[in-house]
């Protein structure tokens, strides 16, 4: 978005997007901070809520978005963006 030259590559002959592929697992493995009335009993039974997830989903896919965004402009394609879905949640706990 900045106009970055995203043809540089680095000592190893990497690029942008060489870097951000390489890495992206670890910028997605977010943590998920567990919520209950009850802190030291929530954390014991480590529980997530379905927003929790929700939350990370979306972080997620914009991680991924950020990298297909870079990849296109490094192959000189145009870029379309992909809106996030939001998965269905059958009960209040997370499937």
């Amino acid at each position: 978005d900045r106009h970055a030259d995203v043809h540089l590559r680095n000592n190893v002959g990497q690029n942008a997007y060489d870097i951000a592929q390489k890495y992206m697992d670890d910028h997605i493995q977010i943590a998920i901070e567990t919520r209950s009335d009850d802190a030291e009993y929530s954390k014991s039974k480590n529980i997530t809520t379905s927003k929790d997830v929700l939350n990370a989903q979306k972080h997620n896919h914009m991680v991924r978005e950020m990298v297909r965004k870079l990849k296109c402009a490094v192959d000189g394609e145009p870029y379309v963006e992909t809106k996030f879905k939001k998965p269905f949640f059958n009960t209040g706990k997370a499937n």
